[in-house]
């Protein structure tokens, strides 16, 4: 495309030529003694030269041939000045084309610079002629010489690896059958001789003629192979983490059971009640932790536990180690199926087992039964946790602070409250409820 600059200088060269072929053909009638009309303007504004009509050439007179003379000079000297002009003029021009060409060198240049570090070239396809043209960089990643390529899209297949160039002409075709105007791909190409694979990341984009058929298409063609190989390398590394984490929670857990079964173990052969009590209420505790890791063995996800799932599994546990003082009391589960990262996963087990442990020890002294209620609830837009336990039973003692009480339990449910940055409250009756609510934002550092 012409410059404003480079219009304007052809637009007066074509201006001089047509006063320069206009003075030489004036100076040549002179020369040859030819009459007829004035001569045509030929000089610039300042420089009109006109001729009237000349006396015929057979009878001059002295006069007439001196005025014909001085015609002739200023005929010279208009010509050398339109001359010069034209050629400062061609000149003008030679150098605009030069730089416009300098610049279009410089510009290819540094296009070619930044496919290369970016591993991106460019190609088009000319479905009208078949005719492929690719980037310097595209030939880089491809592996070979221009000189070395057909240049059509049969000869870009060919280097496609041949597990992948069903997936590649389907992707070219199918857009252009479906009328789609863009594509991408993923594929690998093989650099012949060598072998060696490549990966690489199409993506094109299809130009239409008047009646809708592609006639063109542009894309670009990106070496990912490297970032493909890190991808590769930081998956594999992920799947060893996921594998160790894996046998960590299995080990805890395992640990966490034979210290279980050791306490249960030294329960049998306690004889006072009260010890054996306080054993007990250790052996669920460690009971509640190995749940976790259990729970996060099993599943897919290392990192966050299905509390829902957790809380069904513990209960029963706790209903059957309770044995006679839970045989008459039912259970009212209502847990979301909320997911609880593993530092809220353990403090929130450990207390359900404290509040549902205390129900079912304290609620029902007479042993008439009774019921027990858990609800687990998640505000998503807070994403705040709420845990109740409750139960209909006698309820806590008239008068008695809980929060002053020397229960193990209780102080235990207080501490890992804190260690949620939640709060605990108790309900009104009848019977006892405690509310425990935490939040799973992560405080701001």
């Amino acid at each position: 495309m012409k410059s404003t600059t480079q219009a304007a200088l052809l637009s007066e060269n074509a201006e001089l030529r047509m006063r320069l072929e206009a003075a030489e053909a004036a100076l040549y009638a002179l020369r040859n003694g030819e009459g007829g009309a004035p001569v045509t303007e030929v000089a610039s504004a300042p420089q009109v030269l006109s001729l009237q009509g000349l006396a015929t050439a057979s009878n001059p007179s002295c006069g007439e041939l001196l005025t014909r003379d001085a015609e002739v000079r200023q005929l010279l000297e208009a010509v050398h000045i339109v001359r010069d002009r034209l050629a400062a003029l061609v000149g003008s021009i030679n150098d605009e084309a030069r730089r416009g060409e300098l610049a279009l060198r410089e510009n290819a240049e540094l296009l070619n610079q930044a496919q290369e570090i970016a591993h991106l070239g460019s190609w088009e396809l000319d479905l009208r002629t078949n005719q492929l043209t690719w980037s310097d960089e595209v030939y880089r990643i491809f592996g070979f010489k221009p000189q070395e390529f057909a240049a059509t899209y049969e000869a870009f297949l060919d280097r496609v690896h041949p597990d992948d160039r069903a997936k590649v002409d389907a992707a070219y075709f199918g857009s252009v059958r479906e009328g789609r105007d863009t594509y991408e791909v993923e594929h690998r190409v093989v650099r012949k001789p060598t072998g060696e694979v490549r990966v690489v990341y199409e993506r094109c984009r299809h130009f239409r003629d008047a009646t809708g058929n592609v006639v063109r298409s542009c894309g670009m063609v990106q070496d990912i192979t490297e970032r493909k190989q890190a991808e590769e390398q930081i998956k594999g590394a992920l799947a060893e983490k996921e594998v160790m984490l894996r046998e960590i929670h299995h080990r805890v857990k395992n640990n966490l059971q034979v210290i279980s079964s050791l306490v249960s173990l030294q329960s049998d052969t306690v004889t006072d009640a009260q010890v054996r009590e306080v054993l007990g209420d250790v052996r669920d505790r460690v009971r509640a932790m190995a749940l976790v890791h259990e729970k996060l063995y099993q599943t897919g996800d290392l990192a966050r536990l299905n509390f829902a799932d957790y809380a069904a599994s513990l209960l029963q546990y706790l209903w059957r180690s309770h044995g006679a003082f839970a045989e008459k009391v039912r259970l009212q589960l209502a847990v979301s199926s909320v997911a609880l990262p593993i530092e809220a996963a353990v403090p929130c087990g450990l207390i359900l087992n404290e509040l549902v442990g205390n129900a079912l020890k304290h609620a029902f002294p007479d042993g008439g039964g009774g019921e027990v209620r858990v609800v687990l609830e998640l505000d998503p837009a807070d994403a705040v946790v709420s845990l109740r336990v409750g139960d209909n039973g006698c309820g806590l003692p008239p008068g008695q602070d809980w929060r002053q009480s020397s229960s193990l339990g209780l102080r235990l449910v207080q501490m890992l409250v804190s260690q949620l940055r939640g709060t605990v409250t108790t309900g009104t009756g009848p019977g006892t409820e405690f509310r425990v609510t935490f939040s799973l934002k992560r405080p701001h550092s």
